[in-house]
């Protein structure tokens, strides 16, 4: 998949492959931004260490933010491969590191996928 993603000093048009979720310019929402092209992401101006895995999960999430995002979307998408039992726990794994780094509002959808609402508080619980 293909998302593109726009610079934001110069608005040069750049692409990230995340499946079918397309992101257009760069992301803001609540405090949380991602920047595609330099592969950054903030959490209220502060600079947040991403996995490549662990940024391409925000990115998609940030895309739908509000929105159920499935494990039928997100594990193609993300790690290459259907959305079996193993893959899932895989998903849960960068998720539950993704909160470690504080990022608020991730919500799990039980049974269903996650969602990214940047309301919510950081969560520090275990999947």
């Amino acid at each position: 998949m293909k998302a593109t993603g726009r610079r934001i000093d110069t608005g040069e048009v750049v692409t990230i492959e995340v499946d079918r979720f397309l992101i257009d310019e760069p992301l803001q929402h609540d405090g949380l931004k991602l920047d595609p092209d330099r592969r950054q992401f903030w959490i209220n101006g502060q600079p947040v260490r991403l996995t490549e895995t662990q940024f391409r999960l925000i990115a998609v999430l940030m895309a739908k933010v509000g929105q159920c995002v499935t494990y039928e979307e997100l594990c193609p998408a993300i790690l290459g491969y259907p959305a079996t039992g193993s893959a899932r726990k895989t998903l849960s794994v960068h998720i539950y590191n993704l909160r470690k780094k504080k990022i608020p509002g991730i919500v799990n959808l039980r049974d269903r996928g996650y969602a990214l609402n940047p309301q919510a508080q950081p969560a520090d619980r275990k999947e």
